[in-house]
C-alpha cells in the first residue's frame, strides 16, 4: 500500500495523525455507508450525512443518515434517518450543506429502477435480489425526484418534503455544496450554488452554477462551466480563493458506462471565475483520473490537497494530490486507504466521496467511506497535520 509522503520527489504537504470510526458496523447485517457529506455547525459540532443501503445504488431501500459529534469528530452519536422510503433508493446527492444565512439544506434525491417492477418479492437474508443497474436502456431511465429540505436548528428537525426541485429538463440533478463548497453568498446578496445534472438523451452530465436572490428558496437557470462533448461532469464543486475569484472543479466519466478511465479525457477538470461567477475560464485538466467526489483543500501556506477516489487501476484507493499553483499542476502525494475487495461490482473502488473542514487545533478533519469488503463499508474520520 502507497502512504502518505512515499513518493519520491514530493515534499509531504499533510501527515495522518489520528482515525476515528464515524459510522460503522453494529453487528448486525452488514451494510453500504456511502456517499458522505459534512457541515460544520460551530463550537465544534459536526454534522456527517451518508447513505445506508445493502450495495450500490441497486437494491433499495437505500435512506440517507445523519451522525452528529459535538467534540470536534472525536466521537460519534447514533444514526438517525432523515429520509427512507419503502421501494426507493434515497440519497442526499452529497448535498448537506451549511448556508450563508446559517441554516441547513440537504438535497434528498428519491429514486428507484423501472427493472423492479419485474419482481414480486425481494428476499431480506443473503444472497439478496440485486437488480441491474440499469440507468438506460431497455428497462427504462432511471425514475428521479429531487426535493430540498432545510433546517433552522442544526439539522435535529427539518422541513417537510414539498414539490420536487427540477433544475434539468429531464430532472436528475445533484448538489455538491457539502463542506466548505457552497453555498457562496456573492457581493450583491445572491446565494451562488454549485449544481450538475443530465440535459441530454446521451446521458451525458453538465456542471454549472444557479443563483437564489431570496436566500435558497428559489434558483435561477443553470449557468454552464462544464460542458465537454468527450467526458461526462459530475459531482462538482466549487472553492472561494478570494472576494471575487472561485475555482470549480470536478470529476470526468466516461461517456458510457462501462468504458475504462483515461488519462487524456477523464482526468479531473478545473474552471476558474475571478468575477463571483459571472464567467468561467475554458476549463483545464489535471493529471489523475479522480472520481468518488474530489475535495479540494488549502493548506496554511495556500497551497492545495485533493483527495479523491482514484480510478486508475495500479492505484486504487482514497488518495492525495498536491498543488503549489493554484490547481494548474498536480503531484501525487500518497493514499489515505488502499481499495475495496471481495466485492461483486466495481472491484477496487467502491470508497471515497471525502469532505474535510478545519478543527481549532489546525488540524484537517477528513471523512469519507469505505473500502467495501465483504458487504461492509464504514464511514471513516481521519485527522491531518497540515505541514505546509
Amino acid at each position: 500500500m502507497i502512504e502518505l509522503g512515499d513518493v519520491k520527489g514530493v515534499d509531504l504537504p499533510v501527515r495522518e495523525v489520528d482515525r476515528v470510526l464515524v459510522a460503522g458496523d453494529t453487528g448486525r447485517k452488514p451494510a453500504l455507508r456511502g456517499f458522505t457529506t459534512m457541515v460544520d455547525l460551530g463550537d465544534g459540532e459536526f454534522l456527517v450525512g451518508y447513505s445506508l443501503a445493502r450495495d450500490h445504488h441497486a437494491t433499495p431501500p437505500m435512506g440517507f443518515m445523519t451522525t452528529r459529534s459535538l467534540d470536534e469528530g472525536k466521537t460519534w452519536g447514533e444514526s438517525f434517518a432523515l429520509g427512507a422510503f419503502p421501494g426507493y433508493n434515497v440519497t442526499g446527492c452529497l448535498g448537506l450543506m451549511r448556508c450563508p444565512d446559517g441554516s441547513i439544506m440537504c438535497n434528498l434525491a428519491k429514486t428507484y429502477y423501472p427493472a423492479w417492477r419485474q419482481y414480486q418479492s425481494v428476499s431480506l437474508s443473503e444472497p439478496h435480489v440485486v437488480a441491474t443497474m440499469r440507468p438506460f436502456g431497455e428497462a427504462g431511465p432511471r425514475r428521479f425526484d429531487h426535493f430540498v429540505v432545510r433546517s433552522w436548528d442544526k439539522g435535529y428537525n427539518w422541513t417537510p418534503l414539498d414539490y420536487p426541485l427540477d433544475l434539468f429538463p429531464i430532472g436528475e440533478w445533484s448538489t455538491h455544496a457539502t463542506g466548505n463548497s457552497g453555498p457562496y453568498e456573492l457581493s450583491d446578496g445572491r446565494w451562488m450554488w454549485s449544481v450538475e445534472g443530465l440535459i441530454r438523451d446521451d446521458n451525458r452530465r453538465v456542471g454549472g452554477v444557479t443563483y437564489s436572490s431570496d436566500k435558497g428558496f428559489t434558483w435561477s437557470p443553470v449557468k454552464l462551466i462544464f460542458d465537454l462533448p468527450y467526458a461526462s461532469a459530475g459531482e462538482q464543486r466549487i472553492m472561494k480563493l478570494d472576494e471575487r475569484r472561485f475555482l470549480s472543479y470536478t470529476r470526468m466519466d466516461p461517456l458510457v458506462r462501462g468504458e475504462r478511465w483515461e488519462y487524456g479525457r477523464n482526468v479531473v477538470h478545473f474552471s476558474l471565475s475571478e468575477d463571483e461567477g459571472e464567467t468561467w475560464s475554458e476549463p483545464w485538466k489535471g493529471n489523475f483520473v479522480g472520481s468518488g467526489s474530489p475535495e479540494l483543500h488549502r493548506l496554511n501556506d495556500g497551497s492545495f490537497i485533493i483527495i479523491y477516489r482514484d480510478m486508475d487501476p495500479d492505484r486504487h484507493g482514497v488518495n492525495v494530490s498536491y498543488s503549489q499553483d493554484e490547481g494548474r499542476t498536480w503531484r501525487f502525494a500518497g493514499q489515505l486507504c488502499g481499495p475495496a475487495v471481495g466485492t461483486t461490482r466495481l472491484p477496487g473502488y467502491e470508497l471515497g466521496y471525502p469532505v474535510s473542514l478545519r478543527v481549532s487545533s489546525g488540524q484537517i478533519f477528513v471523512v469519507y467511506y469505505g473500502p467495501w469488503r465483504d458487504g461492509n463499508a464504514d464511514v471513516v474520520g481521519v485527522y491531518l497535520e497540515d505541514l505546509s
